[in-house]
This record gives structure tokens, C-alpha cells and sequence, in this order.
């Protein structure tokens, strides 16, 4: 199962782009894509609903949910899937005098659960919306996936993120590789995926065009094993 997540920055590229967003996407076939700084047009035209149509050009379900109404429109993130999403729910991390922030929690069919989250860019804000994620997650019993833009210059939530039992994808990978942010000269890695009771087979954070066009973030992309049937635990 091949998982990307992506910082779309509000489509920097004015989301004109959008074809352009979606055949790169496609090209890589991916079964999970987690996007933050989606920008939808305010009010109910569900028409004009661009996660809709990139969803409809992958051929997958989709689920958004905002979290900011700012001047251009509703912001916030969206979960696209090609296995059927049977649940979901976003989960208000916000915290007061800064920008609403929301976790999307969806369960796919397979038995995964997947957390789309873009973290606030103040370090306490950030560790109250990392306990809610925490706590939303629920035990290390269920396979899961957490995807997006953490904002974690410092590292503190990567070290808390391995406390929790959850491991960052890339973490093998030397730490220039690891960068993600500016997209064109990355700096800094602030967008990830980090996993629990799930095998990853590879990871990597793709660079180059297109993606330095399409937004300030470089995606991440991550191979993992279909979860095992999980049945009853032996006594002990």
C-alpha cells in the first residue's frame, strides 16, 4: 500500500494546476494520499468542490475537512483513498488565539486507521495538538498511519512520536534526505509519515520537478505490507 502525504500550501500554483497536481499524483499510484493546506471555495457548491475533482481523476473516494474560512476559501485537509473509507471524523486541535487546527481521522476497509494533521507553528500549540492526536489514535493495537505537516523544527515531537511507539518513515535516511521544506532548497523536515503495527517496505521524500512547481513542500511517499488478519491473541 503506497501512502503519499502532501503540503499543497493552498495550492500555490493557484490550483489552475490542478491537472497537473493529479497526473503527478497518478504517476505515482498511489492507494492513500493525505493533503494539507487544502484550499476548498467557501459556502456548499459542491460542484465547484476541488477535492472532489482531483479524487475523481485518481479514481478514489475522498473525505475533506476545514478547519480555517480564510479570504480564499475553507482551509484544511483532505484524505483521498482507493480502498473504501468507512469512517472518519476530524478531530478540533485547536488552541486559543491561534489558527483552528483539525485532525482527519478516517478507517479504511483493511483495518488501518489514517490521521491527516498539520501541526500549529507555535511549540506549545504543537505539543497540546500532538497529545489530542495521541489520544485520538488510540492503543498500538490497531495498525496506523499519521500523515502531514508536523511544523517540528526542534524534533520534540519526532522524539515523542518514537516514545508513543511510532516510527518516522524516513528515519534510516541520511538527515539532508529527510528535508522537505523549501520545497527548492529544503532546509528543514517538517512534513512526515510516521507508523505503528504496520511493515514498511520504503520511503522516500521526492524532489525535482514537478513538485518544486506545484508547492513550497516536497511530498512524501511510503511503500507498507498490506496489515495481517489479526486474529484472537493466544492466552498467557
Amino acid at each position: 500500500m503506497r501512502v503519499v502525504t502532501y503540503n499543497v500550501a493552498g495550492g500555490r500554483s493557484g490550483f489552475g494546476d490542478l491537472d497537473r497536481v493529479a497526473l503527478a499524483l497518478r504517476e505515482l499510484r498511489p492507494q492513500v494520499v493525505a493533503c494539507q493546506e487544502w484550499l476548498e471555495p467557501s459556502g456548499d457548491d459542491r460542484a465547484a468542490a476541488r477535492a472532489d475533482q482531483l479524487a475523481a481523476a485518481l479514481g478514489m473516494h475522498v473525505v475533506f475537512a476545514g478547519n480555517h474560512d480564510s479570504a480564499r476559501g475553507l482551509l484544511g485537509n483532505a484524505l483521498l483513498s482507493e480502498l473504501p473509507i468507512e469512517r472518519h471524523e476530524n478531530v478540533d486541535v485547536s488552541q486559543p488565539r491561534r489558527e483552528p487546527r483539525g485532525v482527519l481521522r478516517a478507517g479504511l476497509a483493511i483495518g488501518i486507521e489514517l490521521l491527516n494533521v498539520h501541526l500549529g507553528l507555535g511549540r506549545g500549540e504543537r505539543q497540546q495538538q500532538w497529545l489530542r492526536l495521541l489520544a485520538a489514535a488510540g492503543d498500538d493495537s490497531t495498525p496506523t498511519i499519521v500523515c502531514g505537516d508536523f511544523n517540528d523544527v526542534s524534533g520534540r515531537i519526532d522524539r515523542q512520536a518514537r516514545r508513543a511507539g511510532f516510527v518516522n518513515a524516513v528515519a534510516d535516511q541520511p538527515r539532508r534526505a529527510r528535508r522537505t521544506f523549501p520545497a527548492r532548497w529544503p532546509l528543514i523536515a517538517i512534513d512526515r509519515i510516521y507508523f505503528r503495527s504496520v511493515a514498511l517496505q520504503s520511503a522516500t521524500v521526492l524532489r525535482g520537478a514537478p513538485w518544486t512547481e506545484l508547492s513550497d513542500h516536497l511530498p512524501v511517499v511510503a511503500d507498507f505490507d498490506d496489515p495481517a488478519p489479526r486474529g484472537p491473541r493466544e492466552p498467557t
